[in-house]
């Protein structure tokens, strides 16, 4: 009889029931939980939320001890939510504090230093041909400015012989600054009047000439 006794117990205990450290799960990990009178599944915070339900549905039923029971494991998933949280904030924080400390070793590294006789030194021979270069360079820009300078100076006597070979301009009769030819009709319709008047001028003179010599001349003895 106490074998049957002790049997039915751990079956309503639960004999499967995971032993879940914190810091093994997190706010995502699905738990087994076995309840006073139902097992459950899901997470700290949906058992926490089915244990508070069924807690209320006990007290609508009056069922006060079973009601307490499952308010007990609401109240202990909810602290275990909290938990969770508490060690995830902490993991997070001491990622950055990480971050931190790898960024600042990398910042106070020091420079690395050019070592004259290292491996990537030049050929001799191509040494040589450098300071040949360097050598010869100046004396090849002294060559190229005198160069220059000639031609300048050549130009500037082309340009100046250019200059004093220019034909000079001729007066075109038929330019732009012809007069209109409305005026250039006037203008000879005013010199056509003015030849006539001086022909009538002229006329008027003549004939007041022969009428004083036409006059008779009067016997004065």
């Amino acid at each position: 009889m106490r074998q049957q006794n002790n049997g039915r117990r751990r079956q309503n205990r639960g004999p499967a029931r995971r032993n879940y450290g914190t810091g093994n799960i997190n706010k995502n990990t699905v738990i087994d939980s076995t309840g006073p009178d139902t097992r459950q599944r899901g997470t700290a915070v949906q058992l926490h939320e089915k244990y508070s339900s069924l807690a209320s549905d006990a007290t609508a039923s009056d069922d006060r001890i079973l009601a307490e029971s499952y308010r007990q494991f609401s109240d202990h998933y909810y602290r275990l939510n909290k938990e969770i949280e508490l060690i995830s904030e902490a993991r997070e924080n001491r990622v950055n504090t990480e971050k931190e400390i790898n960024e600042n070793k990398t910042n106070d590294l020091p420079e690395p230093t050019i070592d004259q006789n290292s491996t990537n030194r030049p050929p001799r021979r191509q040494r040589g041909f450098q300071a040949r270069e360097k050598e010869l360079l100046p004396i090849v820009q002294n060559a190229e400015l005198k160069v220059e300078e000639n031609n300048n100076n050549i130009n500037k006597v082309e340009n100046e012989n250019k200059t004093n070979n220019l034909p000079e301009p001729t007066i075109d009769q038929n330019s732009t600054n012809k007069p209109p030819k409305r005026q250039r009709s006037f203008r000879a319709r005013e010199k056509e009047l003015l030849t006539k008047d001086k022909n009538i001028e002229l006329i008027v003179e003549k004939s007041d000439l022969t009428q004083v010599d036409k006059e008779p001349q009067l016997d004065i003895k």
